[in-house]
């Protein structure tokens, strides 16, 4: 269901229902409380305790096949991942007073030194990124006294005390803090904004501009989260969270590491996996940072930012940024995509027209319970196309490749590396001629090729309205619109979705509209 008419601001709180034909203050959809991803905790490690602090400590990684890193389900964390998160801060601790705590002064012999509680108390502020509350500041200080009581010297005091910051919750989670109650939801306060933008925004905490404007109390009202917003997306590090955006949204975390057969590419092992893993991050660099940041850019330009490696691929003669020819068009023509959904012999048509319907345009395509899906048998004498078109005739499985299929088959002028061919693997004729169409019937083409089912994507209302939708998802740290909060976030959905088309889909414009929606600045309590 979508919402039409205007968003009014009540008092007090804000969020988004349906009342009638708007969407009218209310509760947020409700979030989980997450724990910051492994590029976060490293980000925030470095601020705290200087620049490789983290460097070679094992993390508890998080294990997923699809949806965003920073989703909450993926954060929870396990009992022996609770003991490798604690075994971390040993570490890093242990190593840190190797090489020198950053005090500003000489630490005293006594439990009350001024300058270790001031250290403490410092650290302590910056690692919560919010002033330390009483009860906080006491554990810390108590501890230090018990450790020195129990004859350590102050570093390994202090060693502890790390220890402890780094362990803690305050310091391995988003917070939440109440700055107003009403109907079941809290807005945020400033500290809390401004931790939730920055680990947004920056994969980092906030910095010293940030933590001054949440400590003036200059994080309250939208215009001011608007205003430090747009300073944040002018920053290169927008640029590099929109790098591991991508990643995930288009699932090219499937082409790092994966192995394809050396007699057909011999290349992939001597190279080209390690260009075809980084790609995407020089490319979302030189789209976000010197290319208007559009999506229309990132789904359909004309040039690539390649090595040596990737030039050869994509038959192009120089490196860097480069033009592409007329058969590649944008992210789903590149390598990272077609590899990642493909074989090690042979191109996919089923991978790369599922992941295009339900992360490009958010197609439903959840496999339905109790079916097992298996691949046509090999069959040299048929094309990959053949032998697909085959399996729709079974009843079970057209209602799903009636729609799947179609889109698929546009890339079949890719082979299972992403380079161009006409011929397959077998040399039957590549035809990449198809027709697409969305359940919905709000997107169709008719097409040949990849690249001209990535420029009609490229242009669409439906993708930006998805591609809204998805970079909700990952702000949230969850799936909009599921559950029983669906009309909720519907509404906040049209709330940024009205920047972002007024814009032109300026990808900078829509991370601002997340920013100052009510999804972002409040939080509901279930």
């Amino acid at each position: 269901m979508g919402c039409v008419g205007s968003l009014e601001e009540g008092p007090g709180l804000v969020g988004a229902r349906m009342r009638g034909s708007s969407c009218v203050a209310d509760a947020p959809g409700a979030a989980p409380l997450r724990r910051i991803t492994e590029e976060q905790w490293r980000g925030a490690v470095d601020d705290l305790l200087g620049a490789g602090a983290s460097e070679g400590i094992a993390f508890p990684r998080a294990i997923y096949r699809r949806g965003y890193r920073t989703d909450g389900v993926i954060g929870e964390i396990s009992r022996d991942g609770v003991v490798a998160l604690m075994d971390a801060a040993s570490a890093i601790a242990e190593r840190s007073a190797m090489t020198g705590f950053p005090l500003a002064c000489a630490p005293g012999p006594t439990a009350d030194d001024a300058c270790v509680l001031g250290f403490i108390d410092t650290l302590g502020a910056r690692a919560y990124r919010r002033p330390l509350r009483d009860a906080e500041r006491a554990t810390l200080r108590a501890l230090y006294a018990d450790l020195r009581l129990d004859s350590l010297t102050e570093t390994e005091s202090l060693t502890g005390v790390v220890e402890a910051i780094l362990g803690a919750p305050q310091f391995n989670y988003l917070t939440s803090d109440v700055e107003d109650l009403q109907d079941g939801a809290i807005r945020l306060d400033d500290h809390a904004l401004a931790e939730r933008l920055s680990f947004f925004l920056w994969n980092e905490p906030p910095d010293g501009a940030l933590r001054q404007a949440a400590a003036d109390g200059q994080l309250h009202t939208r215009e001011e989260v608007d205003a430090a917003a747009r300073r944040m997306v002018s920053d290169p590090r927008t640029s590099h969270m929109l790098g591991g955006f991508v990643e995930d949204w288009l699932e090219l975390h499937r082409a790092r590491g994966m192995a394809k057969d050396n007699a057909t590419y011999p290349t992939w092992s001597t190279g080209l996996s390690t260009s075809v893993a980084n790609e995407h991050y020089a490319f979302v660099d030189e789209v976000f940072l010197r290319g208007g940041a559009r999506l229309q850019t990132l789904l359909g330009s004309n040039y690539a930012v390649v090595d040596e490696e990737l030039a050869s691929l994509y038959e192009t003669t120089s490196t860097g940024r480069a033009s592409l020819p007329r058969e590649r068009r944008g992210l789903l023509t590149f390598s990272g995509f077609l590899a990642g959904h493909a074989g090690a012999t042979e191109s996919a048509p089923v991978l790369r027209g599922v992941s295009i319907l339900r992360q490009v345009l958010c197609e439903d395509m959840e496999l339905p319970r109790g079916l097992v899906v298996t691949s046509p048998p090999q069959d040299p004498s048929r094309s990959t196309r053949e032998r697909f078109t085959a399996h729709r005739e079974l009843p079970e499985c057209a209602s799903c490749h009636d729609r799947i299929d179609p889109i698929g088959f546009a890339f079949e002028d890719f082979d299972a590396v992403g380079g161009h061919r006409s011929v397959d693997e077998h040399g039957h004729a590549v035809d990449a001629r198809t027709e697409v169409r969305n359940a919905r019937g709000t997107f169709e083409v008719s097409a040949s090729g990849g690249a001209s089912v990535a420029d009609a994507l490229a242009e669409s209302p439906v993708v930006r309205t998805c591609f809204a939708r998805q970079v909700l998802n990952y702000a949230e740290a969850r799936e909009v619109g599921r559950g029983g909060d669906s009309e909720m976030d519907e509404c906040a959905l049209a709330q940024i979705t009205a920047p972002f088309e007024a814009s032109g889909g300026d990808v900078r414009e829509l991370l601002v509209a997340i920013a100052t929606s009510d999804a972002f600045m409040t939080r509901r309590i279930r």
